[in-house]
């Protein structure tokens, strides 16, 4: 080939004491979210996220709280296409349970 460029694309390979997903998600991982995931018990709205976590302030808890989990992939809302439907809830990932037995497993 004339005049191209060849590119070789390699991934580099994940420690094999963690799955991948432990392994970019635990520094990521702020207290205030470790708080909310630690007291998630099944489906929960806002209001309910907000009491267990005696917050009263809506936009300092979506913004440091409900949002970051959810960019993280930690927590998924049971309306993905309705996000501000008053029915919404919200409930733990695969990969916020696996972030919360990581967090269990560092403290003993």
């Amino acid at each position: 080939m004339s005049g191209g460029i060849c590119l070789t694309f390699t991934q580099k390979a994940q420690p094999e004491s963690q799955p991948e997903h432990l392994v970019m998600l635990t520094p990521q991982v702020t207290p205030q979210v470790q708080q909310m995931l630690g007291m998630m018990q099944g489906e929960q709205s806002r209001q309910q996220l907000m009491e267990q976590l005696r917050l009263k302030d809506r936009k300092h808890f979506a913004a440091h709280y409900l949002q970051s989990a959810l960019i993280q992939g930690l927590i998924e809302s049971t309306i993905p296409d309705k996000p501000n439907s008053r029915l919404q809830k919200y409930r733990l990932t695969q990969a916020g349970q696996a972030q919360l037995l990581n967090q269990k497993a560092k403290h003993k």
